[in-house]
């Protein structure tokens, strides 16, 4: 190996190179130093481009270069010190106009260039839809009533080929009990409603007469039990007059 002849006087980060090897003068002494090569790879960018420019690769992927962005139709591009801004041109391109009413959820107009109120309306916590809803499921979530701060509560709805009302409740009396429905309760249901009764004392009891204004129940028996008392919940469910479900609609 030959012998190492540093020069005497060096400049600043001057390199010499002996051997193979490299050293880099850092003012105070000479520090070995390094140049990897690379295998395939280019030489690098040698200026920047300041305004509209990117750095991508070029077409082979093996060196930087410049490139620079194009606004199509409708479209505009400013270039800043520090932001690259893109905004859509033209006096109406990129705004949506229309009126409307507080509280209402915005829908698109018929020609689909302006919005306009749609039937959903919410007040407060409140959401009020002035239509049907249609989903695959309809359900509830609440904080769960024993654990609020860890759990939640979730109830699926009761489904049926029919949209029906109901009312329940309790009523008791001697010989013949007579329930009778809330005005509105008939006047939205159909007069063919079903009866549920639960008795609740020990006795067998039946639906002895039902019109639109409510029904009557008594104790099976006869004459000998017919003057004693009776109690029961009742059950009653309707199909609403107003809605009627399409059980089975077609696709096409």
């Amino acid at each position: 190996m030959a012998a190492l002849n540093f020069p005497t006087s060096p400049t600043l980060n001057q390199i010499y190179t002996a051997n193979g090897k490299s050293w880099k003068w850092d003012g105070t002494a000479w520090k070995s130093f390094n140049t990897l090569s690379t295998s395939g790879g280019g030489t690098g960018l040698t200026s920047i481009i300041a305004g509209n420019a990117f750095l991508s690769s070029n077409s082979a992927g093996t060196a930087l270069t410049y490139r620079t962005f194009t606004a199509g139709s409708g479209m505009q591009i400013t270039v800043s010190a520090n932001d690259v801004t893109f905004a859509a041109t033209g006096a109406s391109t990129g705004t949506v106009t229309g009126t409307g009413t507080s509280g209402y959820l915005p829908v698109w107009t018929a020609s689909g260039t302006a919005l306009t109120d749609s039937i959903i309306n919410q007040y407060e916590s409140v959401i009020i839809v002035s239509g049907s809803i249609k989903a695959i499921t309809k359900s509830f979530k609440i904080d769960h009533p024993l654990d609020p701060e860890n759990k939640y509560l979730e109830h699926g709805s009761l489904e049926g080929p029919e949209h029906g009302i109901y009312q329940r409740g309790r009523a008791s009396g001697y010989k013949e009990v007579e329930v009778l429905m809330p005005d509105y309760f008939m006047a939205l249901g159909e007069d063919s409603y079903s009866i549920q009764i639960t008795p609740r004392v020990n006795a067998n009891l039946y639906v002895s007469e039902s019109n639109v204004k409510g029904f009557k129940v008594k104790r099976i028996g006869g004459f000998i039990f017919s003057n004693q008392y009776i109690e029961f919940d009742y059950f009653v469910v309707a199909e609403r007059k107003d809605v009627k479900i399409e059980l089975i609609q077609s696709k096409n």
